[in-house]
């Protein structure tokens, strides 16, 4: 263990496509951000001081018309029986499902913050 303090804002769910083989934030399903993202977490608490802290900068994502994602700032494209993300073909596309809903807050901060907590990790703020 040798790190003091970790500062990161990694990559947002659905926001981005960086065009990058196995990139973070592609994901198609939440739950598979979730998975992927708590396992670099799993990682940098490996090598975190016990004194150690790190803050996250995460943003929230909507669910948008026909598709999981959809980050507030996200380019839509439009064809002409849906609207799916920017660099995405309309097979990539995921629809409604569950618990997601057309417009709702998919709530992505909250899920990681209660997940890194039954991961054992200390949630000491929320900005």
């Amino acid at each position: 263990m040798s790190v003091d303090m970790v500062m990161t804002s990694p990559p947002y769910w659905g926001l981005r496509d960086y065009s990058v083989a196995g990139q973070l934030g592609l994901e198609p399903s939440l739950e598979d951000y979730l998975t992927r993202l708590l396992s670099v977490f799993d990682e940098i608490k490996r090598v975190l001081k016990p004194t150690g802290s790190v803050y996250v900068v995460l943003g929230n994502t909507y669910c948008a018309p026909g598709k999981w994602g959809g980050a507030t700032r996200q380019s839509i494209a439009v064809s002409r029986d849906r609207a799916y993300p920017v660099g995405k073909r309309p097979h990539q596309v995921v629809r409604e499902h569950g618990w997601v809903r057309r417009k709702q807050l998919a709530l992505v901060p909250s899920r990681f913050a209660i997940a890194m907590q039954e991961r054992g990790w200390i949630l000491r703020n929320g900005i």
